[in-house]
């Protein structure tokens, strides 16, 4: 389930090692360890869980790599700071399979 998110991990730190910059603990990290998978979630009695993706695979590597130029930083913040009415509609394209992240959303389960 988890292994195009593992290939753009590794992909991403192959990037940093071929433009010679330091490769950011993160991307190791996520080497390591193991995605969680959905039955992590599955016997929690009392509580609902919803799961939902987020952030396409290719979009995380690109902004990723962009995130290294600071102009490019600084041109985005201020982008989301002053125009969030242009930006979001760009972001909700990001959202599409393959999806980089998952994310679980635990509620209380209602008490019928």
């Amino acid at each position: 389930m988890w292994e195009a998110a593992h290939d753009g991990d590794e992909a991403l730190k192959q990037w940093y090692l071929d433009q010679q910059k330091d490769v950011p603990v993160w991307p190791e990290e996520h080497m390591e360890a193991e995605f969680p998978e959905p039955s992590l979630f599955s016997d929690l009695p009392g509580w609902k869980v919803d799961q939902f993706g987020n952030e396409s695979i290719r979009f995380h590597s690109w902004l990723i790599q962009r995130e290294v130029h600071r102009n490019f930083v600084r041109i985005a913040g201020r982008l989301a700071r002053w125009s969030p009415w242009l930006m979001e509609p760009l972001i909700r394209r990001a959202d599409a399979e393959p999806y980089y992240r998952q994310i679980f959303v635990l509620s209380p389960a209602d008490q019928a």
